[in-house]
């Protein structure tokens, strides 16, 4: 499986020991074994019984009790609900499109699900680059968590490219963030407008996975743009 990126797949407060061990599985089927868990429920033996020939990828979870964003290049969230086009936060894209979206790049990727009885929190998803939604029926939309594991996983095992860019990393999309949010507050637009048009931006450069040299013309340019506005 011919992968470029580092995949950190990220369980945030999972709820069932036996999800986690099935989260391991699914892992281990498709060539991932990079697993962190945030202030997981207690490890029992139910974890390890549906891991089966996963152990390996269970026992080398990292637990930690919050995550560490900086960490990773790019951020995925994970979420069975979507805002449609009136909730920016939650625009959300297929997991074909994360495959092709993915594909060729270099860089830590990190893809993020939330509890099971509850799934991240606004904040949470607010720390992502993009949001990822599987569509189901509409009557039943919420998976298992180990199912949307497995889907994602599936998908992204797929992701082949013989060329490669080197994503921008965490500390350069900041920095490119902290000049965005600097001229919206300099233009002339009513306040009400500025979160929802920041947040905006975030969004799409978060989806447009700029890569590093990308990232620093386009800081080089906001600051011009800056100087200009005085």
């Amino acid at each position: 499986m011919d992968v470029k990126y580092d995949l950190t797949v990220v369980l945030v407060r999972p709820e069932t020991p036996g999800n986690i061990g099935a989260v391991a599985r699914a892992m281990k089927n498709f060539g991932f074994k990079n697993l962190v868990l945030v202030d997981p429920c207690e490890i029992e033996d139910e974890a390890e019984h549906r891991a089966k020939h996963a152990k390996d990828v269970l026992g080398g979870a990292k637990t930690v009790d919050r995550i560490d964003w900086d960490r990773y290049d790019l951020v995925v969230s994970t979420s069975s609900e979507t805002g449609g086009g009136y909730n920016v936060l939650r625009n959300a894209i297929t997991p074909v499109a994360l495959r092709d979206k993915l594909q060729g790049v270099e860089g830590k990727v990190a893809l993020v699900f939330g509890p099971e009885s509850k799934g991240l929190r606004n904040d949470e998803i607010a720390e992502a680059d993009f949001l990822c939604h599987i569509p189901a029926n509409g009557e039943y939309p919420v998976f298992n968590l180990s199912h949307a594991v497995a889907i994602l996983l599936y998908e992204l095992s797929g992701s082949h490219g013989s060329e490669t860019y080197k994503l921008a990393g965490k500390d350069q999309k900041r920095v490119l963030m902290e000049n965005l949010d600097s001229i919206v507050e300099g233009v002339d637009i009513e306040d009400y407008r500025r979160g929802p048009l920041g947040l905006s931006l975030k969004n799409i450069f978060g989806r447009a996975m700029i890569s590093s040299r990308e990232a620093n013309t386009v800081i080089g340019f906001l600051r011009k743009i800056k100087e200009n506005l005085g």
